[in-house]
């Protein structure tokens, strides 16, 4: 397997020239940049380098952003840098790995970004959660930062009340060029969680809203796209509040409800992505309890255009298993991103392996057979949470790993896999 491999902590000096009334962006231009560690990662048996740059902090993508200029932008949170318990972090990289620009954005409290996107301008749209701004401290608001092809801040706005417990997990851009934001809500008096999508314009003004929700918990993680409206990938909780479901909602352009899926069986599934295939047909995945051999299985459904199941496919052993993005390319293949941990049996069926979690890709045909699995790990844990396809049709990879936890304590990690998976 042909794997070029980077670990970087938001790191290198930052200049934030942007300024307002509320402190907003951390000024970490006067920050020394940590000296470039190299060492051997991932492949057990070849010796393959990355760059790890960081400090004693935990620094960790949640999703990866494909740039129109062939770069990339690393979405997540770092606590290395800046100002507060946590900052949202956005990181700037070529296709080699080599950080273009590095951005933090928050305040005295905590904020991480779950979810982004380049929009039609060359600027960007992070989106995750804020609890230094809106509803105020300990209590998430929904937080959407809008930058400049340079990361810096255009305007900021929260979504949200001091009433519940928000937080967005995706977004996408309209036709109209404005924003469907995906939303999860808890109301703190009853801890119930509804799903909210609304749609905003280019200032971050709500031009509508639509909750999705009943007696019991709904979650949603994941949005998107389709020729008539917008798929939203979740799960539900049962009525006697024992199991989840994976849900399927599909929703017109306005928001209104066309369709409602669930997929499972006796226990507990759970969706974290949904993906529109060219034929038109629905992946989405997670992870299973009911189907798993172990103790959860990663979990694929592929349904048709009005959501009924065609078929599905689970991938573990004995270890935990779980899926946390979908790449389709050209052709149509299926690439499953996530992880695997490390499973060795005593005589009691308890796991004693000293490893702990690697990175899982596989790669599907369309009626969900595999072409190949691949397992990538070093000494420590190892997680990939999203994939995007490189201009060359190479697998980029992103997500997080403590392989030099002597050193620092959890860094961000991007890695690139050759189309061929050799």
């Amino acid at each position: 397997m042909k794997i070029l491999t980077f670990c970087i902590a938001a790191a290198l000096s930052i200049s934030s020239t942007v300024s307002f009334a509320v402190p907003f962006l951390t000024d970490n231009s006067n920050t020394k940049p940590t000296n470039l560690v190299t060492t051997n990662l991932l492949n057990k048996t070849n010796k393959l380098a990355y760059k790890a740059v960081g400090d004693k902090g935990f620094d960790a993508a949640n999703t990866i952003i494909k740039c129109n200029d062939g770069n990339f932008i690393l979405l997540g949170r770092t606590d290395s840098y800046g100002a507060g318990d946590m900052n949202m972090s956005a990181i700037k990289v070529d296709a080699s790995g080599n950080i273009i620009w590095n951005k933090n954005y928050g305040a005295e409290e905590s904020e991480e970004g779950y979810t982004g996107l380049e929009t039609t301008d060359g600027g960007f749209i992070f989106a995750g959660y804020s609890d230094s701004y809106g509803a105020g401290s300990d209590i998430k608001d929904g937080w959407i930062v809008r930058t400049d092809a340079k990361g810096s801040r255009i305007w900021d706005k929260t979504f949200g009340s001091n009433q519940s417990i928000d937080e967005i997990y995706s977004i996408v851009q309209t036709d109209e060029g404005n924003y469907m934001v995906l939303m999860n809500s808890i109301p703190i008096a009853t801890g119930k969680s509804d799903i909210i999508l609304l749609e905003i314009d280019d200032k971050g003004e709500t031009i509508w809203k639509k909750s999705f929700g009943g007696k019991s918990s709904e979650q949603a993680k994941s949005l998107a796209k389709t020729e008539d409206g917008y798929l939203i990938a979740g799960h539900v909780e049962g009525e006697m509040m024992t199991k989840w479901d994976m849900l399927l909602i599909h929703v017109d352009k306005k928001g209104n409800k066309k369709w409602e899926k669930t997929y499972g069986g006796g226990d507990n599934e759970m969706a974290n992505v949904v993906k529109v295939m060219p034929s038109g047909n629905i992946l989405i995945a997670g992870y299973s309890y009911t189907y798993a051999e172990g103790s959860h299985d990663a979990w694929v459904v592929c349904a048709d255009k009005n959501g009924k199941k065609l078929w599905d496919k689970n991938f573990g052993g004995l270890s935990t298993d779980e899926i946390f993005d979908i790449l389709v390319t050209d052709n149509s293949e299926i690439i499953l991103i996530g992880y695997t941990d490390i499973y060795k049996a005593d005589e009691y069926g308890n796991n004693v392996s000293p490893l702990s979690n690697e990175i899982m890709i596989n790669k599907l045909d369309t009626k969900g057979n595999e072409i190949w699995k691949r397992t990538l790990g070093g000494n420590k844990d190892q997680v990939a949470k999203a994939g995007a396809i490189a201009d060359d049709g190479s697998f980029v990879l992103a997500g997080y790993t403590n392989e030099n936890i002597d050193t620092r304590n959890v860094d961000m990690l991007i890695l690139k896999v050759s189309a061929d998976g050799k």
